[in-house]
């Protein structure tokens, strides 16, 4: 009886242990899944924090363009170009003559002619600045 009684707590010995050994295996593969899944994280990460250090140095390679791009640029009040000195000349005729017509349209009908020459100032501002524009 004492014989049967080892035997069994023997058995129920081996059952747990195998019980025991099942749950190892299984915390075991589930923590190597999860360390996979954290490599995989990590990863991803590195992937993200690599992107972002290439954006940044574009977007710093991009404002350094910029910035050289403006201080190429003549500054806009000034007349370098020839473009602008042809403007400024034309504009400074027509104004001449267009003051010019006013004033011979004006000896006859003096309301006329005032309005002639606002209406010519406007028109000579807004030629002038529709060919800076779109030139």
């Amino acid at each position: 009886m004492a014989y049967s009684v080892r035997i069994t707590n023997l058995q129920m010995n081996l059952a747990t242990a195998f019980s025991m050994d099942t749950d190892y295996l299984a915390l075991s593969q589930a923590s190597i899944q999860q360390s996979a899944g954290k490599n995989n994280l990590d990863g991803k990460i590195q992937a993200i924090k690599a992107q972002q250090a290439d954006l940044d140095g574009e977007i710093q390679t991009y404002e350094k363009e910029f910035r050289d791009r403006m201080d190429i640029l003549p500054a806009s009040s000034s007349l370098k170009t020839l473009q602008d000195l042809v403007l400024a000349f034309f504009f400074i005729s027509y104004f001449l003559l267009a003051g010019l017509v006013s004033f011979e349209i004006g000896r006859k009908n003096m309301v006329f002619g005032g309005f002639t020459f606002f209406l010519s100032i406007i028109f000579s501002v807004v030629l002038v600045t529709a060919i800076r524009l779109y030139a």
